[in-house]
């Protein structure tokens, strides 16, 4: 008896369906097991860890200025400025 290319194809998308429900459940496993470690986590304020900046200027000046340079002055043939009220550049 002799195999053929179509008996092949079909015994290999056989595995190939297997191979990928199995992954299905490894997967579905896994995130069975990020929930459950989810849910043994404190929330978000119980921890013992304090907020990294004290005011909203703190993070602003030592952390968004400096990661988020924004050009002020002559930028091309455009003026650009510093708005004091909303922490943007505006195009004047």
């Amino acid at each position: 008896m002799t195999v053929t290319s179509t008996e092949q194809a079909q015994a290999g998308a056989v595995t190939r369906v297997d191979e990928l429900a199995a992954e299905v459940a490894r997967l579905a496993a896994r995130v069975v097991e990020l929930q459950q470690a989810q849910a043994e986590r404190p929330h978000a304020g119980e921890g013992d860890q304090p907020p990294l900046y004290s005011t909203v200027e703190e993070w602003v000046t030592t952390y968004l200025l400096p990661t988020f340079p924004r050009p002020v002055g002559e930028v091309g043939m455009t003026r650009w400025h510093w708005c004091d009220q909303g922490g943007a550049t505006t195009k004047r």
